[in-house]
């Protein structure tokens, strides 16, 4: 039976024709965010380890500007996360872009214009986190000054 449904996921992915490749910086390790929280390096190793089984069942669907902080919408999925590493103190994530509305918008946008954000939820003490669960890895408009205002008012 979880084969027949993981095939059903893998056909709604190719129904979504992968439009293009983008590779950018999601996060830092050791190094506090723009919220002001450090990911420890073996808290984000554990937290990708998860993530990975997402990605390697093709479940691993990003949003572009997403409007709430909590679930992805899969109306709304922009892209579909093929991979995460650490790279130095960076957290990287490559992704194909979908053939989906909010795809499209994406593929309208200069790269440079374009950053990823890790969504997760965990245990932060001191502005530490000490437990993390990857949700997705969202693509954002450097330019929506509302992004983190609407991602902050739904936590």
């Amino acid at each position: 039976m979880s084969g027949r449904r993981k095939v059903r996921i893998l056909q709604g992915v190719r129904f979504f024709k992968i439009m293009n490749e983008i590779t950018l910086q999601a996060t830092w390790v050791d190094t506090p965010n723009v919220n002001g929280v450090t990911y420890p390096r073996s808290v984000m190793e554990e937290a990708i380890a998860v993530y990975n089984n997402t990605i390697q069942e093709r479940k691993a669907l990003g949003e572009y500007n997403p409007e709430s902080a909590h679930d992805v919408d899969l109306m709304s999925a922009s892209h579909i996360v093929e991979e995460v590493f650490i790279d130095g103190d960076r957290v990287m994530a490559k992704a194909f872009i979908l053939d989906t509305p909010r795809g499209r918008a994406v593929k309208e946008r200069p790269k440079d214009l374009l950053t990823m954000g890790l969504r997760g939820t965990g245990i932060t003490t001191d502005g530490v986190c000490s437990d993390l669960l990857i949700i997705s890895i969202d693509l954002i408009d450097i330019n929506d000054t509302d992004h983190d205002n609407r991602r902050n008012t739904n936590d």
